[in-house]
């Protein structure tokens, strides 16, 4: 009997041991991934970002925000980007010369790739933003981001006690240190001719750290 059950122990070492060996690693939860693209656009010799706001029927309306959306299935984040950036803007993959990826975003609840692209001789008149995803769009001048950085606010938040949270089940209940409750999230003062436009959050976070990443390329 002892015998049958160290090769039945081997048997089980084996088998996770291969299980382990040919996993793919990925984040940890049940993230929906998502992508977009931080459009660069040449207006009167200067390069520009393109953002466009939410369109006032769907999530996050009036947010300013870049094309993109959720990953579908067998498809990779460019393509994904490229895609609803078609579906929202109108601008077609071969419009558009990608340069790269910058860092993705991870959290509890999203993972999001964010790709950098380049509209070369790319007419704004050209421009066809879906009505339904798009209220409507704007530039700003990429020196203008390298010159002004964010401020950056404390968002905080704590636990309810009327919640259906276990909180009982917790070592110090509701007065647990949960250490992953606060964020903070960027803003961005824009020029004054976009005093009307609010640039905050996600989208300032990718912005900022687009600049960052140039002014470290120029250091």
């Amino acid at each position: 009997m002892q015998e049958k059950n160290e090769f039945k122990l081997l048997d089980q070492v084996d088998s996770i041991k291969n299980a382990v060996k040919n996993y793919q690693h990925k984040p940890l939860g049940r993230q929906r991934r998502s992508a977009i693209l931080l459009l660069l656009i040449e207006l009167d010799s200067e390069l520009n970002i393109i953002f466009q706001v939410r369109g006032n029927t769907i999530r996050q309306p009036g947010e300013s925000s870049f094309p993109g959306g959720g990953i579908e299935e067998g498809e990779t984040p460019l393509r994904a980007a490229l895609r609803e950036t078609k579906e929202e803007m109108g601008i077609s993959a071969n419009e558009i010369e990608i340069w790269g990826e910058i860092d993705t975003s991870i959290s509890d609840q999203h993972i999001v790739h964010c790709f950098i692209g380049y509209l070369p001789n790319y007419d704004l008149k050209n421009l066809k933003p879906d009505p339904y995803e798009v209220d409507h769009y704007y530039t700003v001048k990429l020196d203008y981001f390298l010159k002004h950085e964010p401020k950056y606010y404390k968002l905080e938040t704590k636990p309810v006690p009327e919640s259906k949270f276990p909180f009982e089940l917790i070592n110090g209940g509701i007065n647990y240190p949960f250490y992953n409750l606060n964020k903070w999230l960027p803003f961005y003062t824009l020029p004054e001719h976009l005093k009307d436009e609010v640039l905050w959050g996600f989208t300032a976070n990718c912005v900022h750290r687009f600049t960052e990443i140039i002014k470290m390329k120029n250091a």
